[in-house]
């Protein structure tokens, strides 16, 4: 059992980079920037967004930034231990 709950989660981890989207709005960003990081909580399955979309406000405030939305490890566990009904995405805003 303990070695099926460690295969489980290994496969968890090493997969939890493949949900990675990029989005450059602009002319991007600057090295010297600042970043915002934000957690969009989704339940049913991700069919339910929960909260309001902060990242539409931050990209209307300002035009040239980069977006990077992924599922980091802690979304992975998440999911994983709520069977997929809460989950969350990581989104960084880099101005």
């Amino acid at each position: 059992m303990k070695r099926i709950f460690l295969l489980l989660l290994l496969c968890l981890v090493l997969c939890s980079g493949c949900f990675r989207h990029q989005y450059t709005m602009g002319s991007g960003f600057h090295k010297s920037s600042e970043e915002e990081i934000h957690h969009q909580w989704y339940v049913l399955w991700g069919i339910v967004p929960v909260g309001q979309d902060k990242d539409a406000g931050a990209i209307a405030q300002t035009p040239n930034c980069q977006i990077i939305s992924k599922f980091s490890v802690w979304d992975s566990l998440i999911h994983f231990f709520s069977v997929g009904i809460v989950s969350r995405r990581t989104v960084y805003i880099q101005k």
